[in-house]
């Protein structure tokens, strides 16, 4: 468990200073959280572009997390999952992304 919130943390981190040097990546941040939660499901970066490798077949960090909804978690707990997600998220581009509406809104703002 350590291990999670450490990643986490250091994902946190570096995403911050690269905002903060590069804040016209704001709209790719928002863009990738769109993606990863915008329906009854959440998928991680590494299975999104490692899907294909059949080493990763049916080993990958969103088998756990959909046997997790399946089998332990009801929609509630995915509710508050993703909820926790896009504070994290709009703590690091200082918006409201508490709904996926908000998070569009957000991004067509960006793009602007």
């Amino acid at each position: 468990m350590w291990q999670k919130k450490r990643h986490a943390r250091e994902f946190i981190h570096y995403c911050r200073e690269r905002l903060a040097r590069k804040p016209e990546e704001i709209p790719s941040v928002l863009e990738t959280l769109y993606v990863y939660t915008s329906d009854k499901r959440i998928k991680h970066p590494v299975s999104m572009f490692k899907s294909a490798l059949t080493e990763q077949e049916d080993h990958t960090i969103d088998t756990g997390f959909d046997l997790f909804l399946e089998q332990v978690a009801d929609e509630n707990e995915l509710n508050e999952l993703q909820g926790k997600i896009r504070q994290v998220f709009g703590q690091l581009v200082d918006k409201d992304l508490t709904t996926n509406g908000k998070v569009r809104r957000a991004l067509a703002e960006a793009l602007g």
